[in-house]
């Protein structure tokens, strides 16, 4: 691939401007040469294919997250995991609009790359949660935390979910808190 250069960038915040709002399925490659006023050969130098935006985009972030959860392979519960998830949503936060995209558009849920890469994530920081734990219902209420620290990308501004970053992840942990046992009847 091309090195980095002023032209392969422009094409890459605009790429990242039309997906995050459009979807992957709903921006094509001439849509994104025709906002830059060049042509479509001149995108498929930088980009043969049009997935090939999809590792530009998403990788460093999924680097990210990937590391963060490395990085957590002994973290105790409560305080070792909610550090994880700290860690987590800001790297989220700092890239929200491609976190927002990766997370709600299907076509990149059934692409093999990045739905599998997000998938893959998704079990390993579950596993974080769990204390690797082989319960079901664990692995279940870890998925609940996971979707308590997603959901407010939807709806808050970046801002404000760095100011209230705490609370959101106490909020999400309180899904996994300690189960009693039900009494049958």
């Amino acid at each position: 691939m091309p090195a980095s250069t002023p032209r392969r960038e422009q094409i890459v915040a605009t790429a990242r401007s039309l997906f995050t709002a459009r979807g992957y399925d709903g921006t094509t490659v001439n849509d994104i040469a025709s906002a830059l006023g060049i042509s479509k050969a001149a995108i498929s130098y930088y980009f043969p294919a049009k997935a090939d935006f999809l590792t530009t985009l998403l990788d460093p972030l999924t680097n990210e997250l990937a590391a963060v959860i490395d990085e957590a392979v002994e973290a105790e519960w409560p305080t070792g995991v909610r550090h994880l998830l700290c860690d987590y949503l800001t790297i989220l936060v700092a890239s929200a609009d491609l976190a927002r995209w990766a997370d709600a558009d299907l076509a990149l849920r059934i692409e093999d790359r990045p739905g599998a890469t997000i998938r893959t994530l998704d079990l390993r920081l579950a596993q974080r949660i769990t204390q690797l734990s082989s319960r079901h219902v664990d692995h279940m209420r870890a998925l609940a935390v996971i979707g308590g620290i997603w959901r407010p990308l939807h709806h808050e501004p970046p801002e404000a979910i760095t100011e209230h970053l705490d609370e959101i992840v106490d909020a999400a942990l309180v899904s996994y808190a300690p189960l009693k046992p039900r009494k049958r009847t």
